[in-house]
């Protein structure tokens, strides 16, 4: 978008060479399922004030135009500085410390109190052995909570690591809490010594290292590396070995017993009297929490680098440092001049310059990467964190491997150092990235695709070619007057027309007599003023694709069902159908469609009335007048292979969740993602034959967002234990929800030959009484907090 702003000012300023970036709102809400389509003529209609028939030109990318200030240089206003204010650039702040404290809960607070008002994003973890934060803000904000800090007498020497943060906030929001253990560890870490200065490893400061390190080759050390293989990936000290640890939780280096783990541990067959061990991580705190396992497993000689490489880099450059910095937030990876911007110059005549390239490889092909920083696979169910080179980028559209690349939830691959956002981000874009394709095509007459803007009409007005419903055919014949042999076969309606049923029946009119295989509507939907589902779409029997977006309250026949028979997708988003009969009890809305592949069900309700002439215009029944009749929503799809069932409902009436279910009939079934409190069973010819892909289980957002946390953990307990047939399963995912609510182990539930090996605690849960094991803490890549 072109335009700018400036100060006012009497004297004229000429605006035509200033770009000013401005952030777009979404156009609409859209789900969708599934990408992955052929390639199909399109027409798109929505709402505008342009005239009938409008072709613009999209506007080209220029994200990457930096904002241009605009300075008044009347005399009747003195000039502003352009000079940046240095308080609020952002930057990156990481600071732990291990120290007794009495009343953690009571030090979150104070600590709460503080901050509000600040604009403070990140991590920061208190319990009773001290405090682990790693935040970002403007300097002005960020330093002030350091200062404050250091008022206290338990934290008024804490060493303190600061970077830049080019981008803003290098976290989404900030999560300042009690945390049982401040660094993520098997077994938990409250049992250990950390407060004991002796039991840890000597701390030794940044040019003492350096000093060490250049005597490696001469004397009996050992450089360790604690941290995960894809942080050394990126970065190492040179001569430290690449550790095979995919988590810091699962570390065990020194306590090897198998031929195999041996092999892969730096500290096996190592004298634990004589051996100098130097140990390092991004800044210290994991150093020390493990350099406490080794002493009490008999490792004498113990050092590590204080402050981590994070602080070596600051005092000494890169020095004996090969590549860049793995850092855990949106930055992902800091070369060594962030730290030490003085030192740029040298860094870049050093010697070691080649080696800093050459020593990392593409995942995918094991060529030369040019650039030091991890992606996340474009399949979101992966979501592989690993270093790619740009050809193969290119090559399998940001995924890790040949089979994301048909996965059903794909996000677009992202260039240079950008990081993924939430999934409904990608979900929108889709939607809005096709039409802006179509309109391109337009105006490059290519015309088997069409991009058309209606006009606003007003339906109750004088203009004697409006005073009714323009016909959406005619609409479409004058569009296409011009063509010749052009078929529409993808029919994108967003238009708040849609809450006229008689613009509703227009467009099924057409969609059913000129064969249109994908129909979206994208606006809530009013088939009929009687409120019953119109007939029309049934009669669109070429419908190869089907989404319906914001159907307020249909009203269907007791034997209903979607009867397509061409039908392979069908996406349901905040719809709500009721039963006509008070005594219907089942219902089975799929049973008419034998080809359906995809199924996606979000924020959809399925509730009887015993009244349906008394129906409100609230999207659930109100319980003081009617009651819920259903008890059992079947989904039959004997070609299903994926299925999405997402936040449902089948009345807002304190029905007994005992007494409501949900039966699925999905002997193909690949891909589950269910987020529900209702119980589901499955069903099949052989249920020990069918192989699921995915399970993904997390909580409802009303048990995540307002619930206890025995009210969340007990709602884990019961997701869980709905899936305890499936153990043919390949994996099993706990959603995060899940995870935190459940307080045990995540990750994939990995599929062994027999049984399914799954960790003792949540195989417990799975099957067995809970209070058979002591639930352990939970961990994922984004809480490893990078210290």
């Amino acid at each position: 978008m072109r335009g700018c702003s400036a100060a006012c000012c009497a004297t004229p300023i000429s605006l035509s060479t200033v770009t000013i970036a401005t952030r777009s709102k979404p156009l609409f809400f859209q789900f969708k399922v599934f990408s992955s389509f052929t390639s199909l003529t399109t027409t798109s209609i929505h709402t505008a004030t342009r005239p009938f028939l409008a072709l613009s030109q999209s506007q080209p990318n220029k994200s990457k135009e930096k904002h241009k200030i605009l300075e008044c240089n009347c005399a009747a206003i003195p000039s502003s500085s352009t000079v940046a204010d240095p308080s609020n650039d952002f930057i990156v702040v990481n600071f732990y410390r291990f120290v007794f404290i009495n009343d953690p809960h009571e030090e979150v607070a104070k600590h709460l109190s503080f901050l509000k008002g600040l604009d403070i994003h990140g991590r920061i973890y208190v319990n009773e052995q001290g405090i682990n934060a790693q935040y970002s803000g403007p300097s002005k904000d960020a330093l002030a909570y350091v200062e404050w800090l250091r008022e206290d007498f338990r934290f008024f020497d804490i060493l303190v690591q600061i970077s830049p943060a080019l981008n803003g906030h290098a976290f989404p929001k900030l999560k300042l809490r009690y945390k049982p253990s401040l660094v993520q560890l098997e077994g938990g870490i409250s049992h250990l010594p950390l407060l004991d200065p002796s039991m840890r490893a000597t701390p030794l400061a940044p040019s003492d290292w350096r000093k060490r390190l250049k005597e490696v080759h001469d004397s009996n050390y050992v450089i360790l590396d604690v941290r995960n293989g894809y942080e050394w990936d990126i970065g190492h000290f040179d001569g430290a070995q690449r550790p095979d640890v995919d988590c810091f939780r699962s570390t065990s280096f020194g306590e090897s017993d198998s031929e195999e783990a041996i092999a892969s541990d730096p500290l096996a067959n190592v004298d634990k009297e004589k051996t100098d061990i130097l140990m390092y991580c991004t800044g210290g705190i994991r150093c020390d929490v493990y350099s406490t396992i080794l002493r009490q497993r008999g490792f004498q000689n113990l050092y590590t680098l204080k402050g981590g490489v994070s602080h070596y880099l600051q005092n000494e450059g890169p020095v004996e440092w090969v590549g860049n910095l793995f850092v855990f937030d949106d930055r992902l990876s800091l070369p060594p001049s962030a730290y030490n911007p003085e030192d740029t110059t040298v860094a870049s005549s050093n010697p070691q310059g080649p080696k800093n390239i050459l020593f990392a490889n593409c995942y995918i092909c094991g060529s030369q990467v040019s650039e030091l920083r991890h992606r996340n696979c474009a399949n979101i169910d992966c979501n592989l964190l690993f270093l790619c080179c740009m050809d193969c980028v290119k090559d399998l559209k940001g995924c890790c491997c040949l089979q994301c690349t048909t996965a059903p939830r794909l996000r677009p691959a992202l260039p240079g150092s950008q990081r993924y956002k939430k999934w409904y981000t990608y979900r929108e874009l889709e939607v809005k990235n096709e039409l802006r394709a179509v309109e391109t095509s337009v105006l490059a007459k290519r015309w088997e695709n069409l991009w058309a803007s209606l006009p606003n009409l007003d339906f109750i007005g004088t203009d004697p070619e409006f005073t009714d419903v323009l016909p959406f055919s005619t609409f479409i014949s004058k569009a296409l007057s011009n063509r010749k042999d052009c078929d529409v076969s993808k029919l994108t309606i967003y238009s708040k027309w849609l809450l006229y049923s008689s613009v509703v029946r227009a467009v099924l009119e057409y969609a059913a007599s000129h064969n249109v295989k994908r129909l979206h509507f994208l606006y809530p939907i009013c088939f009929f003023h009687s409120l019953l589902l119109s007939p029309k779409l049934l009669q669109c029997k070429s419908v190869e694709t089907l989404e319906l977006f914001g159907v307020p309250f249909c009203v269907l026949p007791d034997n209903f069902t979607f009867s397509f028979s061409m039908l392979t997708v069908l996406s349901l988003s905040f719809c709500s159908f009721s039963y006509e009969s008070a005594s219907l009890e089942a219902a089975d809305p799929f049973s008419g469609c034998p080809n359906l592949k995809h199924l996606c069900l979000k924020r959809c309700g399925f509730p009887s009335l015993e009244n349906p002439e008394n129906l409100s215009s609230e999207p659930l029944c109100d319980p003081s007048e009617s009651a819920p009749v259903i008890k059992v929503l079947k989904v039959s799809g004997p070609q299903l292979i994926s299925l999405e069932i997402v936040d449902l409902e089948f009345c807002s009436a304190p029905t007994p969740i005992d007494h409501l279910r949900i039966e699925i009939f999905a002997p193909k079934l690949e891909y589950l993602n269910y987020t529900n409190r209702h119980p589901v069973y499955l069903y099949g010819h052989d249920l020990s034959s069918l192989i699921f892909a995915n399970v993904y289980v997390s909580l409802p957002p009303y048990i995540r967002e307002q619930g206890t946390f025995a009210e969340r953990k007990k709602a884990a307990l019961n997701l869980i234990k709905m899936f305890r047939g499936l153990y043919n399963a390949e994996f099993i995912q706990l959603a995060a929800s899940t995870v935190e609510a459940l307080n045990v182990t995540p990750g994939l539930l990995e599929k062994q030959p027999s049984p399914l090996h799954i960790p003792a605690i949540v195989h417990n849960y799975l099957c067995g009484d809970p209070s058979d094991a002591e639930p352990t803490q939970s961990v994922s890549s984004e809480e490893e907090n990078g210290s």
